[in-house]
């Protein structure tokens, strides 16, 4: 599924792009399961509020957990996409001339994952932001290559490599 290349800079191994998706695949694991954890924790919260009588602080009681089941449901189904979109994606459809959806991108500024909208994520050491190709700067990103200068509002981030 991967290919096994790394960038380079200044002579120093950096961040697989393999290790990264890896990394990402495996958080998004955590995520799912934690999730589920406290679905059934909320799920058994209303069981046991079932069997209370004590009036309107049982109604309110009632709200708020199905109020958290919603938003855990809401949470496991938006993960559970981003997941299915991550597999769709070809990280090795790379050109080696400009970058487009997949790529691992080392700038002056740090690392970037351009495949879905995930966020900061710590590896060796290094932070590499897992952006969307949606997302503002991920809009900005795919067609350019080496040496180019990117800026979004009064940041700019110089493309040192990619893969």
């Amino acid at each position: 599924m991967f290919t096994l290349t790394a960038i380079t800079y200044f002579g120093k191994m950096v961040l697989k792009k393999k290790e990264v998706v890896e990394a990402l695949f495996k958080e998004l694991e955590t995520k799912e399961k934690q999730l589920h954890s406290e679905w059934k924790d909320l799920q058994n919260a209303l069981g046991s509020e079932t069997k209370s009588t004590a009036g309107d602080k049982h109604e309110t009681g009632r709200a708020m957990t199905h109020l958290e089941l919603e938003r855990v449901g809401k949470n496991l189904h938006q993960l559970r996409e981003q997941k299915e979109h991550l597999q769709k994606t070809d990280f090795n459809k790379v050109d080696g001339h400009t970058i487009s959806n997949g790529c691992l991108i080392r700038t002056d500024r740090g690392y970037y994952l351009l495949a879905i909208s995930f966020g900061p994520l710590q590896l060796k050491g290094e932070t590499c932001f897992v952006l969307s190709p949606l997302s503002p700067v991920g809009r900005m990103l795919p067609g350019s290559s080496r040496g180019e200068v990117i800026t979004y509002r009064d940041l700019q981030f110089k493309i040192l490599n990619f893969e």
